[in-house]
């Protein structure tokens, strides 16, 4: 991994290869597990964390084998499943931000599922879904067997097996009651897709927002840190250059990270008056691999922009490459979080594929500074960002809407510097495992 621009992470970033068991070419589960275990005690970032001695005969399987091995770390708080098995295919979608779902992600409710995102340019909002539409039933066969939130709910709480798998060609009835009271209820069929996800969507991804007496705020949804990524980044920031914007609204509330490398581009882009001297972060291994270890400086861009207030609108699965932002702007401009605290994963994987085999393992084995040292938010931002301020995610509006709840404590902050505190344990403490986009159907 050299200049900190490798292979993507399906939670946030990083990226080297190699690892693996060379001295045999069997994809079998003894082999796999001996795989898992060589790399680990390798390359582990946490390495006083891993048992003294294991047997990985005890363990039916590879993944078994992971999760035995990082639950020191998980317990701590470390790594909650950020270390993961996968495949090349699976994960190298991810990285270029391919999905395969129906594209919206939803906020259950007793006896309804309000949808807070639906992903351009998927199914769902190519059939015209929006946020704040309700799921009121669901068929799963034949098109006549509507069954209410509240019915699948008794039979399966979590909802985990509503949407069926995230494979093409999946299909569900949906009854939907849309945001706006007015219009009727009605029923539409949507079939699961792949499709890549549109970082900075094109509808309603950038904004202007008026001031009275002074340029407009400059209003960015980010979806995705990913491959698809560095077109839509490059094309805002030169629309708010030309524009003379200095305050910003960056929202990033269901971003879960990505790509390192397209990290630091959008930290250049928001960094015109950097020295390429400055720090944007500082990345280190475990010992054995300190001679790893990089600081990414500065590297101002044509589009760049120089800010002197930034918004970052956050909520619960804000996390990674996300949460790398804010942290690393923070020593250089004013900085605020607003919205719900964020996830707190200040750590990276690493790649690493089995020889001759599809098996691809995630582990952690970095961990992510800003250029004052700061990290270690693993119970998120709140605890570190000075100015947190607290909103509830509106769903009865599009996000970037002024009036919008979040957007609105934003535009509050930019104009007199005040808002309401941030609880320091809103954002979710959960396990996350897999991809950016996990909680999206």
């Amino acid at each position: 991994m050299k200049a900190l621009t490798p292979l993507a992470a399906a939670l946030l970033l990083s990226a080297c290869g190699g690892g693996g068991d060379a001295r045999s070419g069997s994809c079998d589960a003894v082999a796999e597990k001996r795989f898992v275990l060589d790399v680990a005690r390798e390359w582990y970032l946490f390495p006083e964390d891993l048992p003294a001695s294991i047997d990985p005969a005890a363990f039916a399987d590879a993944e078994s084998l992971l999760d035995a091995l990082t639950a020191r770390s998980r317990e701590q708080g470390k790594d909650r499943f950020f270390s993961f098995l996968t495949t090349r295919s699976a994960d190298n979608a991810n990285s270029a931000g391919e999905l395969t779902r129906f594209g919206f992600q939803f906020e259950p409710e007793s006896d309804r599922l309000r949808l807070s995102l639906v992903l351009q340019p998927g199914p769902a909002f190519q059939a015209g879904l929006q946020r704040g539409d309700q799921i009121l039933a669901v068929d799963q066969r034949d098109g006549r067997s509507f069954r209410t939130i509240e019915q699948l709910r008794a039979e399966d709480p979590t909802l985990a097996g509503v949407f069926g798998p995230n494979t093409g060609g999946v299909q569900r009835g949906l009854r939907i009651q849309p945001r706006d009271p007015v219009q009727a209820v009605y029923e539409l069929s949507l079939t699961k897709t792949s499709f890549i996800v549109d970082p900075v969507p094109d509808e309603g991804g950038l904004r202007l927002i008026p001031r009275n007496g002074q340029s407009p705020v400059g209003y960015l949804q980010f979806l995705d840190f990913s491959t698809a990524a560095e077109a839509d980044l490059r094309a805002a920031f030169n629309t708010f250059r030309a524009q003379g914007v200095t305050d910003y609204l960056i929202d990033l509330r269901y971003n879960g990270g990505g790509l390192l490398s397209v990290a630091y581009l959008f930290g250049d882009l928001l960094g015109r008056e950097r020295r390429t001297t400055e720090v944007f972060a500082g990345v280190s291994y475990n010992p054995s691999k300190s001679s790893r270890n990089e600081t990414r400086f500065f590297r101002p861009q044509p589009q760049s922009v120089a800010p002197l207030r930034i918004a970052f609108l956050t909520g619960e699965g804000t996390a990674s490459a996300s949460e790398l932002m804010v942290n690393s702007l923070l020593p250089y401009a004013e900085v605020a979080i607003i919205g719900a605290d964020t996830f707190g994963k200040p750590v990276g994987q690493s790649a690493f594929d089995q020889p001759g085999c599809d098996t691809r393992l995630r582990l952690v084995t970095l961990k992510l500074v800003n250029a004052e040292g700061l990290g270690e938010y693993y119970n998120g931002l709140a605890d570190v960002v000075p100015v947190a301020c607290g909103a509830s995610d509106d769903l009865s509006r599009e996000t970037g809407d002024p009036a919008e709840a979040v957007t609105r404590a934003g535009l509050d902050w930019l104009a007199d510097g005040r808002c309401p505190a941030m609880s320091r344990s809103a954002g979710s403490r959960d396990s996350l495992r897999g991809e950016r986009f996990e909680q999206v159907q």
